[in-house]
């Protein structure tokens, strides 16, 4: 197991199921991962998040640091979250492997 080898069958299964990168662009994940985050810290419903992230644009061109920086800050929090959980590296990338399974 590598992150190299999750981020390319992640990609795989993704476009498969949701489009191309081209066709679908990277709104609806930001979403997702916002609709995650609010129903875990405060206890909303997924409908309610979904409705209230229906209204919201996002500016995808990043700041003055760039767009990309802004998704590293992400993934920093994600594997933050993790390791403050109790979880490890390992069961991170096998729980990412099992997720992509099912």
């Amino acid at each position: 197991m590598s992150m190299e080898r999750f981020w390319n069958e992640q990609a795989d299964w993704s476009r498969a199921t949701f489009g191309s990168d081209d066709e679908r662009g990277p709104e609806g994940p930001l979403k997702h991962l916002a609709k995650e985050v609010l129903c875990e810290l405060l206890g909303m419903s997924r409908p309610a998040v979904s409705g209230l992230l229906g209204t919201v644009r996002c500016d995808l061109s990043g700041t003055e640091r760039g767009p990309l920086e802004e998704y590293v800050d992400l993934q920093f929090l994600i594997f933050d979250a993790c390791r403050r959980a109790g979880f490890s590296y390992e069961q991170l990338l096998t729980g990412c492997f099992a997720k992509l399974a099912i």
